[in-house]
């Protein structure tokens, strides 16, 4: 068994994917991982970044189904013991990877980012981050990170209770806090993303919103 699987969901990242496995596959490659690029529909093509990849394995939705379903469509396939999951736009430098990978031995490992570049994404996410605060009874760094180490068979304990879209990164933080399960925070540096935000500051705001008040009847103790 592969201890680590990364999934790298992908979709219209053309400008980003090739220079975001650039970087990462060979930190990556150093601990034996596993790569599963989930290409969720694109249309840009944004799939030819891995080809020249060898140890990179591309999976396909025939259309767009979002980042959760990518998630999940990664899970599926994972073999790995652990399982990271990693952003493609370009946001996360791998140098990030060697203290998260240090930190393995707990149920989750959240890469909290130092900064976020977006002037409204930071006013939207410091208020859902403190709505979620409370649910949980505890401050959290950062919420909805796209770049995480889990365990594989908690992952899959959650998959049922992911929503297809972005709120699946908040609901696997939410679950894990809310089983008082073991998270170590990795403080992170955070770039600027390549190529425009597919961020929607209301439509996904209430999204948010709404899952981190649904997450407290789905995993409280």
């Amino acid at each position: 068994m592969t201890t680590l699987t990364a999934i790298i969901p992908v979709y219209n990242e053309r400008q980003a994917l090739a220079s975001t496995l650039a970087e990462w596959v060979p930190a990556l490659t150093e601990v034996g991982a596993e790569i599963l690029v989930i290409d969720d529909g694109s249309t840009d093509g944004a799939f030819d970044g891995a080809i020249g990849f060898g140890n990179v394995t591309v999976l396909r939705h025939a259309t767009n189904r979002g980042y959760g379903a990518a998630l999940k469509t990664g899970l599926a396939a994972a073999t790995g013991e652990l399982i990271l999951t990693l952003d493609a736009d370009g946001t996360y430098p791998a140098s990030s990877f060697p203290p998260m990978w240090a930190a393995r031995d707990a149920h989750m490992v959240i890469g909290a980012r130092s900064s976020e570049p977006d002037r409204l994404k930071a006013v939207v996410k410091s208020l859902v981050f403190a709505l979620a605060g409370l649910v949980a009874g505890t401050r959290i760094p950062d919420l909805n990170t796209g770049l995480r180490l889990v365990r594989s068979d908690l992952a899959r304990q959650w998959a049922s209770s992911l929503p297809d879209g972005f709120s699946a990164t908040t609901t696997m933080t939410m679950a894990a806090l809310l089983e008082r399960r073991t998270i170590v925070w990795v403080p992170i540096d955070y770039r600027r993303r390549i190529g425009p935000s597919k961020f929607h500051p209301i439509k996904d705001t209430l999204r948010l919103t709404r899952q981190v008040i649904r997450s407290r009847s789905l995993f409280r103790r």
